[in-house]
């Protein structure tokens, strides 16, 4: 566990150790076991995926389609504005309709699938907002 605890310190999940439901769930799994150790070991599961190229198109699905369509979906149950989720859409579209030619262009890239999926997280990511970025370059020339 001394391992999980340092590799976590790294990372900084040591934060999430202090989640009092997240502690009952550890818990009860093992005694010793924190919840900074999950997730830990859930990236580290999921960087080996990538790296290897196991289920990293469902992976690259999940995060760039389920969690933006949630955070849609929250946005019109509280009736806040829609537009601005709608350039992340239109820039994520290429990437989906288009995912067998960039994998014939750059699969042979090592970690091509780590560095993608870090994309999808840059275009969707509230602080970075990489799809707001890259539409505002493109209205500009446009």
């Amino acid at each position: 566990m001394n391992v999980l605890d340092q590799v976590a310190g790294i990372i900084k999940l040591n934060g999430i150790d202090t989640y009092e439901p997240a502690l009952r769930i550890t818990s009860s799994i093992k005694p010793d076991l924190k919840p900074s150790h999950i997730g830990t070991i859930f990236l580290g599961f999921t960087f080996i995926m990538c790296t290897l190229d196991v289920a990293s198109r469902s992976l690259i699905n999940s995060v760039g389609l389920i969690i933006p369509c949630f955070r849609t979906l929250q946005k019109m149950t509280n009736g806040q504005p829609l537009l601005d989720e709608l350039p992340y859409f239109l820039i994520y579209a290429p990437f989906i309709v288009f995912h067998g030619w960039y994998g014939l262009l750059f699969g042979w890239l090592p970690l091509y699938q780590v560095w993608y999926l870090l994309l999808v997280i840059a275009l969707q990511h509230p602080t970075i907002n990489g799809a707001q970025i890259i539409w505002n370059l493109i209205e500009s020339h446009v």
